[in-house]
């Protein structure tokens, strides 16, 4: 086999060298600076306008929130006991006078209009005479319907009362009820629960003493039993409504001393409340007056009506129990001998029902005075 001769091998690679006489390159050398771009313009803007707005003046300083000046509170804005309610910030005098005032003409006002359309009525019916009108003869013109009028023109004194309390006094008709702008039907409750047994237990009592009295079913009976069942309570809470309650008020507001004030409403309520009842007997005007005095008593005592409204309920619905069953002429008779010492009894009675409730009262803890007024009286604050 014949051998091959070696193979040459490649030489490293050699940068080429330039030839004999020509210049050497100068060795690279990196720039002291780093590269910068050319400069380019700025995007175009918009030449500013050459014209100037005139100066403007500093805005006026805000003015102070303008509130209209606060109405006077109808209510009071210092503790007022019941009868002296009505003296508010708006009271006036002569306010006063004329509203009690009105309140009697408004339920003289009632009565008559009622007593036009009972005379209609029982004229064409037969149930009385012309004659037994112009004579006022009541054992004649006693009767069921006459009985429903009665009633019905003293219920309208409630709403005699509460609107001459709203339009003279701008008091809403629950301020009328109580000085806590209610009507506490809870007190009520209990006033009569207290009144009613008492009251029943005294007539009781008169009835098995009593020796002319004869009870029997009538042709009145069943209208007079609806009658009384229905209206009575009414008649009552009217009576109260405007001779302990706007009258009361009205006058007891007139002078600036708390004794001077309730002496004063007490007064005129029962000078006004005995002469409603148009009464000639000592006993009876005597009576009245006491009750009236009772009855403006348990609303200083108490706050309200309330009290005042059982008392006078339980007597007048408790005392009328034989009427549906027997002869009722005599009972609109109030001359000269209708009464008799036995209404000293009947104000004992009456006495004594007084003396629990103003116990009542007092453990329920009943406020005497209020002045509701006093928050809305506040001067108003900027920014609320």
């Amino acid at each position: 086999m014949t051998e091959q001769p070696p193979q040459p091998q490649p030489y490293p690679y050699q940068p080429p060298q330039p030839a004999q006489g020509q210049p050497q390159p100068y060795p690279y050398q990196p720039p002291a600076q780093p590269y910068q771009p050319p400069a380019q313009p700025d995007p175009y803007q918009a030449p500013a306008p050459q014209y100037s707005y005139p100066p403007q003046a500093p805005y006026p300083p805000v003015p102070p929130a303008y509130y209209p000046p606060a109405k006077p509170p109808e209510l009071p804005v210092e503790p007022m006991v019941y009868a002296q309610f009505f003296r508010t910030p708006r009271f006036a005098p002569w306010k006063a006078v004329l509203a009690g005032v009105l309140g009697v003409v408004g339920y003289l006002a009632a009565s008559m209009l009622l007593a036009i359309v009972w005379t209609v009525y029982a004229l064409s019916t037969g149930e009385v005479t012309m004659e037994s009108l112009m004579n006022l003869d009541y054992a004649n013109i006693a009767s069921p319907s006459f009985f429903l009028i009665n009633n019905l023109s003293l219920v309208a004194c409630i709403g005699v009362a509460m609107l001459l309390g709203l339009a003279f006094f701008g008091q809403k008709p629950r301020w009328l009820a109580s000085i806590e702008g209610k009507f506490r039907w809870g007190f009520l409750g209990w006033s009569l629960l207290i009144a009613v047994p008492l009251y029943v237990a005294f007539n009781l009592v008169d009835f098995f003493l009593a020796e002319d009295v004869e009870l029997a079913w009538m042709p009145h009976t069943v209208p007079m039993i609806l009658i009384i069942l229905l209206t009575t309570p009414l008649q009552c809470a009217g009576e109260e409504y405007l001779f302990r309650g706007l009258i009361n008020r009205s006058f007891g507001s007139l002078p600036k001393g708390r004794t001077a004030g309730m002496v004063c409403g007490f007064a005129v309520s029962a000078v006004v409340f005995a002469a409603a009842h148009m009464a000639t007997d000592i006993w009876l005007i005597s009576f009245y007056l006491l009750f009236s005095a009772v009855g403006c008593l348990l609303t200083w005592k108490t706050g309200g009506l309330e009290a005042a409204i059982a008392i006078h309920v339980a007597n007048n619905l408790v005392s009328m129990w034989t009427v549906p069953f027997s002869d009722f002429s005599g009972l609109f008779d109030r001359s000269a001998g209708a009464g008799s010492p036995l209404m000293l009894a009947q104000a004992a009675v009456m006495a004594l029902a007084t003396a629990l409730i103003l116990l009542l009262a007092k453990r329920k803890n009943l406020p005497v005075e209020a002045a509701p007024g006093a928050v809305a009286a506040m001067p108003r604050q900027e920014g609320v």
